[in-house]
């Protein structure tokens, strides 16, 4: 059974029938089957860092069919280490690859100088995880993202100056990495700052998507994700012709008075404007044969910029700089809390052509949970919030009854 020693549940593993939970410790991954007819969860393996690298740290857990792969970083060393774990064999093999020199190749470090690069540090600090499949769409991004599959990692972040976006890829079987930068956005004065265009991504597939928008600008870039091409672009302004690429009411819960308020906005510029203003995020979920992305913005209007700086990089710590990000919880104390402003909409693509849709009433389950008037009672203890491929699912505890009242919101 899992020990005294601190420790913190990092991911769950269902491999056919069989379940996993992944824990953490400062220097090792400990995976445990649960064994629900004798009630007790049974360590099955251990995976120590620091064995070749005293400052290697974790980064992610990646859970596949067959077991999960477990990417760790030594940034004295500048390597990345993947370790493959198979339930099957119980076997961890272990990759060692080289960190580039810089996120920006030659060429751009000579054309547009060395203060647009990323720091290791932060790339591979508190990042949220999601496969490239899109499960799991409403586990809201931090600000370094990682996307997996069983062949690639890939983690992007946002390039100083809201100048685009870089692409990390690390290629596991050619055991490679690649940094591919995405340059959109002239660097601009802070005359011009009211001006500013932001970008935001995420990743489905094999699709790199960008949203970039400005007070006079919106657009969508899809790329592949693999080979950095770019595949389509989509542009409109806003100014009455927003709902061309967005498909859902512009929607605001909170606001300075209450933490519960929620309301339609009708100005588009004044949208964009809060959305930017704040911590924006995208992220997107297959629904049948279309892409929804969910785009917005946490505001928080109290407490000013440490508490945006907080949400936007919580996560839990693993050592100096590095940590392990709580996905899809992070939202709960934010929106619990009194005058903070959540922002967002949808927008829907087909899968086939990446066209987008004539409808203008895109709703999800995120729609319905954040409608909700229970949801203030999840920033209460004793309440949780679970997400599974497709659902929100939330308890709520009751004193009294001492039972948990289940509500579950399916997708639409």
């Amino acid at each position: 059974t899992k020990s005294t020693k601190k420790e913190f549940f990092l991911e769950k593993i269902c491999i056919q029938i069989t379940f996993l939970e992944v824990y953490a410790f400062r220097d090792s991954i400990d995976i445990f089957r649960l064994d629900n007819d004798l009630n007790i969860d049974i360590k099955i393996t251990s995976i120590h860092f620091g064995k070749n690298y005293e400052d290697e740290k974790l980064v992610a857990v990646m859970p596949n069919e067959k077991g999960c792969n477990i990417l760790s970083v030594s940034l004295k060393n500048k390597k990345v280490i993947v370790y493959k774990w198979k339930m099957t064999s119980n076997v961890t093999v272990a990759k060692e690859i080289e960190l580039p020199r810089s996120t920006l190749t030659r060429e751009e470090l000579k054309d547009r100088g060395d203060f647009l690069e990323i720091k290791y540090k932060n790339l591979f600090s508190g990042v949220s995880v999601r496969h490239t499949n899109g499960l799991g769409g409403f586990k809201f991004p931090s600000a370094s993202q990682l996307f997996y599959n069983d062949s690639c990692i890939y983690i992007l972040n946002k390039i100083s100056y809201q100048t685009g976006i870089n692409e990390f890829k690390i290629d596991i079987e050619a055991g490679k990495v690649y940094s591919i930068n995405y340059f959109i956005n002239k660097v601009i004065t802070d005359t011009q700052a009211k001006y500013m265009s932001v970008p935001v991504a995420t990743a489905y597939d094999s699709l790199l998507i960008i949203q970039n928008s400005s007070p006079k600008i919106f657009e969508y870039y899809y790329y592949n994700i693999i080979n950095g091409k770019l595949i389509t672009k989509f542009e409109t302004k806003p100014d009455n012709s927003l709902y061309s690429l967005v498909h859902s009411p512009l929607q605001q819960i909170g606001s300075f008075g209450s933490s519960s308020e929620e309301k339609e906005l009708d100005n588009e510029k004044l949208f964009i404007k809060r959305k930017n203003s704040g911590f924006p995020f995208i992220t997107g979920e297959p629904v049948g044969d279309s892409l929804v992305l969910t785009f917005g913005s946490f505001v928080p209007t109290q407490g000013a910029e440490g508490m945006l700086l907080s949400f936007a990089t919580m996560g839990f710590g693993m050592g100096a700089g590095i940590g392990v990000a709580i996905g899809d919880i992070r939202i709960i104390p934010y929106l619990t809390s009194s005058r903070n402003k959540f922002l967002y909409a949808h927008s829907k693509f087909s899968l086939k052509g990446l066209q987008p849709s004539i409808t203008n009433n895109t709703r999800t389950c995120l729609d319905d949970f954040l409608a909700d008037n229970k949801l203030k009672d999840l920033g209460k203890s004793n309440s949780f919030l679970l997400e599974l491929p497709g659902k929100l699912i939330f308890g709520l505890y009751n004193k009294e009854t001492k039972k948990y009242n289940i509500a579950k919101f399916q997708q639409h």
